[in-house]
């Protein structure tokens, strides 16, 4: 909603006002970006927050906004799922930017901020837990491994609530078999590439039916 002062069609503000041509678009646009970060379809949020950037002036607050977040999805996307970098490489790799940024905003500051970015996006209502795990086997007297005098923490979400988390999820429709299958080549030889395809998810099934 504009006050009614006439602009150029290709204007995305109200010269007068500044309010948005498409404010009611944009609203659409920005709700379902967030429903895909939610359901964890992050290449069309990603899209979806691109079709909106380009209905906004680019000099806008709001713009910027969507160009920040577009980057950082960008960024732990391919640090964490496609590189899956190590933490201390991560900040090696930040501190090396910051240094050629000259002060100016690198987005993430070290690991723990971009882990932070990637948790606050809500995942659904399974819960993250831990345990401890040491060695407890016999060490050598010299030199021994670190790792056999060290105590790693393991996080882990319930399986059996991410397969209901799974199953309910629309986005996986046409991306899941839910029944075990036998696969051949054409030499009549078996071929294992999934879950589904190997010999337990076979036997379970053939053992549940008799």
């Amino acid at each position: 909603m504009t006050c009614g002062h006439e602009f150029a069609a290709w204007e995305l503000a109200c010269p007068q006002c500044h309010a948005l041509v498409h404010s009611e678009q944009l609203a659409v646009l920005s709700n379902r970006a967030q429903q895909f970060e939610t359901d964890e379809d992050f290449a069309s949020a990603r899209e979806t927050w691109a079709k909106a950037l380009a209905l906004l002036p680019h000099e806008s607050t709001q713009a910027e906004w969507v160009r920040t977040h577009l980057y950082r999805l960008k960024l732990a996307d391919l640090l964490f799922c496609c590189t899956q970098m190590p933490a201390t490489q991560i900040d090696k790799l930040l501190s090396l930017w910051a240094l050629n940024r000259a002060g100016g905003d690198v987005h993430f500051t070290d690991h723990s901020e971009l882990y932070s970015t990637i948790d606050s996006i809500p995942l659904g209502d399974v819960p993250w837990q831990s345990f401890n795990i040491s060695y407890h086997g016999e060490v050598p007297n010299e030199n021994p491994p670190p790792w056999m005098q060290k105590q790693f923490d393991v996080w882990f979400l319930d399986p059996h609530l991410l397969v209901l988390n799974q199953l309910a999820n629309p986005n996986f429709k046409d991306s899941i078999d839910y029944s075990p299958k036998q696969v051949y080549n054409q030499l009549g030889r078996c071929e294992w590439s999934d879950f589904m395809t190997g010999d337990w998810s076979w036997d379970q099934a053939v053992y549940f039916s008799l």
